[in-house]
């Protein structure tokens, strides 16, 4: 495995639907990276393509591999912000990236209705006719929960109460959905999905502490944007129990 000595490398692990892109493309900003967050209707924040100019895919690798496999940078100082959902093996993330840092979000049964309801929102119902693999990934989905209708525009506001109640009370079996630390390093940080929607001062003084760099008012105008986006969904979930 190669080794990047003198890349910076900001890595966030989370559930998708927790927000992680958003934080993504945030720590990007507190980086230098000088272009607008673009948002959808409800927040979908992975229209930002900008911020991986500085990676190149390796060949060889499947989607299921960890980004950090899958990837290198084009140049070996430039930092880059990488994000995934898989397993994360972290004695060879710091190997391959001595000056790595890693953010785990972390959530509770508590917070997976709203993460079901921004998956839903953002990557079927608004990502549907955008993206290939929204639509491969809505015809599973559609097959176990919503009797292969074949677009969730489409959805019966019956079925969708139905599936938002029946998600959100299910476990999301994932990794790093526990309390308990990787490990007793200064590299690794935490925070929760509930702190991203409900503490921005917290959230932006660690990402700050983070990257070593300061909170900026584009920044500010940012994270409020992405909370009134939060909002529209709010509204979305309150009209699917009228």
């Amino acid at each position: 495995m190669k080794i990047f000595k003198d890349t910076p490398v900001y890595y966030i692990l989370y559930w998708p639907g927790a927000s992680g892109c958003f934080i993504c493309n945030l720590i990007a900003m507190f980086l230098g990276w000088q272009k607008e967050l673009i948002l959808s209707e409800f927040g979908n924040t992975h229209f930002n393509k900008e911020r991986f100019n500085n990676i190149k895919i390796e060949d060889g690798f499947t989607i299921s591999t960890p980004q950090y496999k899958r990837v290198e940078p084009n140049v070996d100082h430039v930092p880059i912000v990488l994000q995934d959902h898989s397993g994360f093996d972290m004695n060879e993330f710091f190997y391959k990236y001595p000056k790595g840092k890693v953010l785990v979000i972390q959530h509770t049964n508590e917070d997976i209705l709203r993460i079901e309801a921004n998956m839903f929102y953002k990557m079927y119902y608004e990502s549907f006719s955008i993206y290939p693999i929204a639509r491969e990934d809505w015809k599973q989905l559609s097959n176990e929960y919503f009797n292969n209708i074949e677009n969730p525009l489409n959805v019966p506001k019956k079925w969708l109460s139905h599936f938002f109640s029946r998600k959100s009370k299910e476990d999301i079996p994932y990794p790093f959905n526990t309390t308990d630390k990787l490990a007793d390093t200064t590299a690794i940080h935490y925070c929760t999905f509930s702190e991203i929607l409900n503490n921005k001062d917290k959230m932006l003084a660690m990402l700050s502490s983070m990257t070593g760099c300061e909170i900026t008012p584009n920044i500010e105008k940012a994270y409020d944007l992405y909370l009134d986006r939060q909002q529209v969904i709010m509204k979305k979930i309150a009209s699917v129990y009228e």
